[in-house]
């Protein structure tokens, strides 16, 4: 089979369920394909199918099972497959090997789980290089499909058909194509824009289902750009990526603005808490709320962080229908303006299959810190952190990011890095780049509605993080990859024994990197979250009815002190 390029493995990323777990995958990018998704899904088992005459490839770690089969003799081997596959995806230069695509769509169908997945990617008839082909005596090999031609085919075999996307050529090839072919287009008895869509549509992509077809959900999300460090994409970018990918979900995420695309169709309209605070936008949604729209607050931090929560009276969670919170704490105090509180933990998006091995920078050992506003919690511990920099000397090199302060406290001797400001993804890579990370925490009520997204971040990126007992040890499966230290002493200790066992570190590096595998990506909360607001909607009408009640109620002036 022919191996492409990662510019084809980068567009099939995103039509793949992250919800999918059991993978048959048929086509030459297969072993790429599996490596990237499992990035994402790490709990995701790839089947993958070649031909009876394809030459030995060599061994992927990311394919779990090879099967050597005929394509068009049948699929009968399949039956060495124990388990229904919840997710089949056919490759465009798959239909080189196939000659009855009925038969073929009808045979997968005996393999997969019930609401199983087929995504399709078929070649089209009318592409400018397959017509190019046609004129210089050449053709390509295998089956090709106008639209309807796919259509039918997934339908008669029994699929329900979900989405059709138009994978188009490289929009630098637009102009140059239409215009070499417009005698063509002036010629046809054919609308400008369908011989434009035929003209440039390379593939069709189809997503079908095994079963009916699926509730369909549309969510739109504001988050500000001033978000603190991850959360906006924790809270708000990374999950909805996640629901996109699943069939029937439709979601966009904007910044400050709430322009919702004239095709959406009311459903949840999500909001970063801090966002609610602007008059002009909450003047917006009583229309929102009659247009059918129901309205969630996402928190991650103690509103009493914000004093213009208390201003506006908190009418950022009595106004709305329902508030997602990060902790349960979090939700203990939200709950007194909005008894419809979920939580949903943060996770990750991306992780690699494994972590590299420590130290990753074979001079020295790199120590992360980078937080935003938090001098006060790492002032009760620097002398410890101090005393270790000098014991350790030139083994170790710090790594910075957002904390001036920080950074200029440590020894004037210490190898020592700073970055000002990183955006997520540039942060996420300078982490990935440290072997230990330093996660102070102060014990008071604010700090105790944080969540532990930091150490998970740590986690999946093999990094180890020692970190305070506040938070970061309420959940007892931390204790088996993070070190817990409390007093200066103890961070004394903890980082000078930690720096001199690096078979340690990589052991915990392991553990870590295998409990975020398994509990914290946003891949296995994409059925949570969307079952979530699936809930929500059909109880709109009751809650809707307790929102009129709190909005028009005196604002309540209670004591915030008991919340201490």
């Amino acid at each position: 089979m022919k191996v492409h390029d990662s510019s084809d493995v980068a567009a099939m990323l995103p039509h793949i369920p992250l919800n999918a777990k059991r993978l048959l995958l048929i086509g030459g990018q297969s072993e790429g394909l599996a490596a990237a998704f499992k990035n994402l899904q790490p709990l995701a088992f790839c089947v993958a199918l070649r031909p009876l005459n394809s030459s030995k490839q060599s061994a992927e770690a990311a394919i779990d099972q090879w099967l050597n089969i005929d394509l068009d003799a049948g699929l009968s081997k399949l039956t060495l497959i124990k388990t229904p596959m919840d997710l089949v995806l056919v490759m465009a230069d798959t239909w080189a090997m196939v000659k009855d695509a009925k038969r073929f769509l009808k045979d997968l169908r005996r393999f997969m789980a019930k609401d199983a997945v087929c995504l399709v990617w078929a070649p089209n008839v009318s592409h400018w290089q397959r017509l190019e082909q046609l004129l210089q005596g050449t053709d390509q090999k295998g089956l090709l499909f106008d639209s309807a031609q796919i259509l039918g085919l997934l339908s008669d075999a029994g699929w329900t058909i979900q989405t059709l996307h138009a994978r188009q050529s490289a929009a630098q090839h637009h102009d140059k194509v239409l215009k070499r072919w417009s005698s063509l287009t002036h010629s046809l008895d054919m609308a400008a824009d369908q011989m434009r869509r035929s003209l440039l549509t390379k593939q069709w992509v189809v997503t079908a289902i095994n079963g009916p077809a699926v509730a369909s959900l549309h969510l739109a999300a504001v988050s500000s750009p001033q978000s603190r460090l991850g959360s906006k994409e924790a809270r708000m970018k990374y999950p909805l990526h996640a629901l996109k990918s699943l069939p029937g979900v439709h979601c966009i995420h904007q910044e400050t603005a709430l322009a919702i695309p004239p095709q959406f169709k009311p459903g949840i309209l999500m909001f970063e808490g801090q966002c609610l605070n602007d008059p002009s936008l909450l003047d917006d949604l009583d229309n929102k709320v009659q247009e059918g729209w129901l309205l969630v607050a996402d928190m991650d931090a103690d509103p009493m962080e914000d004093p213009d929560f208390e201003a506006n009276h908190f009418m950022a969670f009595k106004g709305v229908h329902a508030v997602t919170v990060s902790t349960p704490e979090l939700a203990r105090r939200i709950g007194r303006w909005n008894p419809c509180v979920h939580v949903l933990p943060n996770a990750v998006h991306w992780i690699d299959s494994k972590p590299q091995p420590i130290p990753k920078n074979k001079e020295r050992l790199r120590i992360f810190y980078g937080a935003v506003n938090r001098e006060k919690d790492w002032q009760a511990i620097i002398q410890g952190v101090l005393a270790a920099a000098i014991n350790l000397g030139d083994s170790i090199e710090f790594v910075v990011v957002h904390d001036k302060a920080f950074h200029d406290a440590l020894p004037k001797t210490s190898h020592k890095t700073f970055h000002e400001s990183l955006n997520h993804a540039a942060y996420a890579k300078v982490l990935a780049s440290c072997d230990l990370a330093l996660l102070p925490l102060a014990d008071h009520s604010v700090n105790r509605c944080k969540s532990d997204l930091h150490l998970i971040e740590c986690a999946s990126a093999g990094v180890v993080p020692i970190c305070s007992s506040v938070v970061y040890a309420e959940h007892l499966a931390h204790e088996s990859f993070a070190k817990f230290a409390d007093t200066p002493a103890d961070w004394m200790a903890t980082l000078i024994k930690l720096c001199r066992q690096t078979g340690e570190l990589n052991r915990r590096a392991k553990l870590g990197h295998a409990h975020v595998s398994k509990h914290r990506t946003h891949a296995l909360q994409a059925n949570i979250r969307r079952d979530l607001y699936l809930s929500l909607l059909a109880e709109r009408e009751v809650l809707e009815a307790q929102r009129q009640e709190r909005i028009t109620q005196q604002p309540s002036m209670l004591a915030l002190s008991q919340f201490g």
